[in-house]
């Protein structure tokens, strides 16, 4: 009688959410020991995947709950709503498995120098002939970084200058428009991908959120003046 019982999902239900929907998210959730759901929700979309971004800067909470009431397919209706008010962290882990499969999480990041094994470069799909070559145009100043995507392909990006360091500080302060400028960010800042960039990002929408805060690192963006007379040397001493 106390004994909740999820509404099964079928694989009738899923075949007309695809008709409707196309490709859609499948995946199961424990929410508790004796509890684990079939979940149904519509991938991120770039236009989905910025709209969720940009929200979150300002009101996080009805970011998640607004991008998981037009995403989720299955639980539905009244089922879904004792769900959520059951279980609190039930929109927010839909949202983190959804940022997962659109290459939101999970990324590798390897410094590319010619210390970097070839091993490494073979499992990324980058020919060693192409690594030595960006390598080569780097010429030792412009620093590289090879990217392993969880969802699938690989891309190498180089160190921002200075204009697109600040498009995406400007972007990051004014909290606008920056899922949008990091994806710009990440096509310009590509040397190297397994495949078109843009093709990549379509299909890992939620990849340039890990990759421009790579690109603000090897721009540089922690650097700090280090004075020769210490940490707290008055103004005018010797740098």
């Amino acid at each position: 009688m106390g004994k909740f019982i999820p509404t099964p999902l079928t694989e009738e239900l899923v075949a007309r959410a695809e008709a409707k929907h196309g490709r859609v998210l499948r995946f199961k959730l424990p929410l508790r020991s004796d509890l684990t759901l079939d979940v149904m929700a519509r991938p991120f979309t770039t236009e989905s995947w910025d709209a969720y971004y940009d929200a979150q800067f300002d009101a996080p909470d009805d970011a998640v709950i607004n991008m998981f009431s037009r995403h989720i397919l299955w639980p539905c209706g009244a089922e879904l709503d004792k769900l959520v008010n059951a279980f609190g962290v039930f929109p927010g882990a839909v949202l983190v498995a959804m940022r997962k499969a659109a290459g939101g999480t999970g990324a590798v990041f390897d410094r590319l120098d010619e210390s970097l094994p070839e091993s490494v470069l073979a499992d990324a799909g980058l020919p060693a002939e192409e690594a030595q070559r960006l390598i080569n145009k780097a010429g030792g100043l412009v620093t590289l970084e090879l990217v392993k995507l969880k969802v699938g392909g690989s891309l190498v990006i180089r160190a921002p200058g200075y204009t697109d360091l600040s498009r995406m500080q400007r972007a990051l302060s004014k909290r606008v428009g920056v899922a949008a400028a990091f994806r710009q960010a990440t096509i310009d800042g590509t040397a190297w991908s397994s495949q078109p960039i843009g093709d990549l990002l379509i299909a890992a929408p939620a990849a340039p959120a890990l990759v421009a805060h790579a690109l603000l690192r090897l721009g540089g963006a922690d650097a700090e003046a280090q004075f020769l007379g210490g940490a707290d040397a008055p103004p005018g001493a010797a740098v």
